[in-house]
Parts: structure tokens; sequence; C-alpha cells
């Protein structure tokens, strides 16, 4: 990892007190082998300079020069503080191909941090251009394939420029970049986190019309089951209140009076309720898991007579917000 454009003698202060954390106190005789992973304390880019062999004793003296004595704390403070100082710290990279035209080739690094965009260069980490989050219109996230497009605000006229190496190019007249990366993803939603208002752009684009699947009656049937099978499971768990009949003598009543084609007629009507909604388990007919337009009389779980009472109140509310009064009107 090579983040930042750090010189030799930075790097291996940095490696100093690194091995001072994750190796302890020097000894008077550091073993070779401690050291023999040179790119976990140096970048490749200083690495690659000299032979594995000759950077061994190289890093068991800066480990000796700049970490012996300190704890772990002092070591973490003194390495954060060094880092701390360079522009790209906090910095989220991101390796793009710009889709356009300019001189600083199209193999870039999109970095992301908490004040906004930057355009940096892969071999030395300059800085080509940056923008705040509130200079940015929008950035879309192409659905069908792996491309970011970010648009400055019109606004914008003066663009911020540390280290811009072309002046002949008049920045100042584009206002939309092109990337592609297969990192879209990760950079929409870190750039959300950081910033939400342009969420709304990105959310947008991850909207990508899908042609669903029509359910089948097999499908139904199946669904349909299952809710019966927990529902089962419900009242075996003996945690639902066993529904109150009511009206049962005007029934009885009735029915006395019903001729024998009109009673054989309320049982087939009956039994096609029972085949289409299933039979009635334990005492808990369909109407009690059916949608309720009258007010209840009881909880449908077991709880404590004073949260009964409130839930019953809380039912009648829900039918009185709903424009339905107790009577179900």
């Amino acid at each position: 990892c090579d983040e930042f454009p750090v010189s030799e003698k930075v790097a291996l202060q940095l490696a100093g007190l690194q091995a001072q954390v994750a190796l302890g106190d020097p000894s008077n005789q550091p073993k070779p082998e401690y050291y023999i992973d040179i790119n976990n304390f140096l970048p490749e880019r200083i690495s690659k300079t000299r032979e594995q062999e000759f950077w061994i004793p190289i890093l068991a003296q800066a480990h000796r020069q700049y970490g012996a004595s300190r704890n772990e704390l002092t070591a973490k403070v003194l390495y954060l503080s060094c880092v701390m100082q360079y522009p790209l710290y906090g910095t989220t990279m991101f390796n793009v191909i710009y889709k356009g035209f300019w001189s600083h080739g199209n193999n870039i690094i999109f970095g992301v941090n908490y004040e906004g965009i930057m355009f940096i260069q892969p071999e030395d980490k300059c800085i080509l251009y940056q923008f705040k989050y509130i200079d940015i219109e929008s950035i879309m996230l192409d659905p069908s394939d792996s491309f970011i497009t970010l648009t400055l605000n019109r606004q914008y006229i003066q663009v911020n420029k540390p280290n811009i190496k072309d002046s002949n190019i008049p920045l100042e007249a584009q206002r939309c970049f092109v990337f592609e990366t297969l990192q879209k993803n990760e950079i929409g939603s870190l750039i959300v986190s950081y910033y939400p208002p342009l969420s709304n752009w990105i959310m947008n684009s991850f909207e990508i019309p899908k042609k669903s699947k029509g359910t089948t009656n097999e499908d139904r049937a199946r669904l349909y089951q299952n809710v019966v099978v927990c529902r089962r499971q419900l009242i075996d768990m003996e945690i639902l209140r066993k529904p109150q009949e009511s009206g049962g003598g005007f029934f009885r009543n009735t029915l006395r009076r019903l001729s024998k084609h009109r009673l054989e007629k309320l049982r087939a009507e009956q039994g096609n309720n029972v085949q289409e909604h299933g039979e009635t388990y334990k005492g808990f007919p369909h109407s009690y898991w059916a949608f309720s337009r009258i007010q209840i009389i009881q909880s449908l779980s077991k709880l404590a007579d004073q949260e009964e009472t409130v839930m019953v109140q809380i039912f009648q509310a829900i039918l009185t917000y709903s424009g339905l009064g107790a009577s179900g009107l």
C-alpha cells in the first residue's frame, strides 16, 4: 500500500514506529526473521529500490532508532501525527478509467473523503482536481454499465487546482466527468454517507426496471397452505385467546324455522366456505383471522386485563381513524 507520497526517510521512520507496535521493544540483538516481510513495513515503490537482504538490517536499525523505549500508544500517536499531514489522509481511493480526453491519462484514482471528491494521479499521488460536495450537482450511477457520472453545479466557476500540470486545459468549461469502474456502487454509497443530499440522484440510478413473474394458482395455493400452517402453530403455542361465540341463540332459533331444502342449501354453502378458507382448528374459525370492520370484544392474544383493555381501545381508535364507527359503518 502506497497511499501517501512519502520519502525513504519518512517511510523508515513510520516503519520503525510500526515495528514497535507490532513487535514490541527491540532487543540488543533483534532477530532478522522479524523483518523478512519487507512490504509489511515499506511501500513497494521504496522497497524495490534495494534487494531484500539489504532492507532487513535497515529496518532493524529503524526499529531501534525510532521505536525503541516508546509504548504502543505513543508510537500510534506519532504515526498518525505524521500521516495526518498528507492531503490524502482519510481519503478512500478507487481505481477508475476516465472516459474522456485530457492530458493526464485515462487511468486515475477517484478519491472520496468527508470534504468532497478528488481526482488523483496514480503514479505520484498528485491531486489533479478536487471538488467539495456543495459544488456537485449530481452523481449518476449507470444501472446497466459500470459508469459513474459526476456533474458540477452551473454556479461553480473557480476550480481548486492544487497541483495542476497542464494549465492550458479550460476545466472551468467542463461540468461533466464520466468514469468506468466496477466499484461504482461502493463509491456511491460512500458519497451518500458523507453527503446525504446527493442520495436522491444515486438512489434513482439504482432503480432498474425488472419484469415481474406472474403468480400462478399453484403459488397462491402453496402460500395459503403456509399461512394455515403458521396460524395453527400459533394456536398450538397457546398464546392466542379463544374467540367468544356471539349470536348463537339467534341462529339456533332461526334454524328451527328453516325448511329442509333451505337447511341443505346453507350446509352446502358452509361446506364451500370450509373448503375455501380451511376448516376450524381447535375452535378458531377462519373469521378469527379475517379483517374486522366492527369493534372486537377481546384481544386476540393472551394479555393481562389492563393491557387487554388498552389494546381493545387501540383497535377502536384504528377503526375511528379509518372512518368506521363501532358498528363498522
